[in-house]
């Protein structure tokens, strides 16, 4: 299966602006995989680590 990378990325960060991380989390994960350069996949790492530390502290502001 071809993963494209912007739609993936795109994907994620409406998720993550929904406040959705976990499934944020994964989809830049899988937005990491399908990246081509590594300035793309620091990015999507990064923003991996956000989701996920955001799990356990951001949702409970709401």
């Amino acid at each position: 299966m071809k993963i494209k990378f912007m739609d993936t990325a795109r994907q994620a960060a409406g998720l993550e602006r929904q406040r959705e991380f976990k499934q944020a989390g994964h989809l830049w994960n899988q937005a990491l995989f399908a990246a081509r350069n590594d300035v793309n996949a620091e990015y999507c790492r990064l923003r991996a680590d956000f989701c996920l530390s955001s799990m356990f502290t951001r949702n409970l502001q709401q």
